[in-house]
């Protein structure tokens, strides 16, 4: 996760030794800070059309037979750290939102059933599938179990957090 963090904070190539050490630092806090959880369910295609807006998304599902929709988070915790670090450090600030957003993607990654399937993550926001559509896709699998909700602009509270809809095929269902 360490070389997704250097990513995160725009480091291309190899990084000095200090940014390397800071970016250690930052990715202890947040496994400290973190408390991961996921909520999911799966829809049929059928189960699913009141959420299906745009064209993209139909594009990525064609073929689908059914569809896996989650909301993660890392919890409150992280997002507490990074509003700590920033009134200190900037530097860090970045390193523990970087850090933080390496771990949410790879825990995104480890809660796939079946491993990593056929069909990619795809969030709304994605293309031409709007934002607007989180307040329904949380409330359809009961994210507030897991203390995540929108903002009125649709972002995501806590900030590490991820909702996304995945495609699955006849044999992963």
């Amino acid at each position: 996760m360490l070389k997704e963090a250097l990513r995160y904070l725009g480091i291309q190539g190899e990084a000095d030794r200090d940014t390397v050490r800071l970016v250690s630092e930052c990715m202890e806090t947040v496994k400290r800070a973190a408390s991961p959880s996921f909520v999911s369910r799966t829809f049929s295609m059928e189960e699913f059309m009141p959420f299906l807006f745009g064209e993209d998304l139909k594009h990525h599902l064609a073929g689908a037979k059914a569809v896996f929709v989650f909301a993660a988070t890392l919890g409150h915790g992280v997002d507490l750290a990074i509003r700590k670090a920033q009134a200190v450090d900037m530097a860090r600030a970045a390193g523990i939102d970087a850090c933080a957003a390496a771990y949410i993607e790879n825990y995104c990654d480890s809660i796939m059933p079946g491993g990593l399937p056929s069909y990619r993550r795809f969030s709304p926001g994605y293309g031409d599938y709007p934002l607007s559509v989180q307040p329904k896709l949380l409330k359809a699998i009961d994210a507030g179990r897991i203390g995540v909700s929108t903002l009125d602009s649709f972002m995501l509270l806590p900030t590490k957090s991820v909702t996304a809809i995945v495609g699955m095929k006849e044999s992963e269902v």
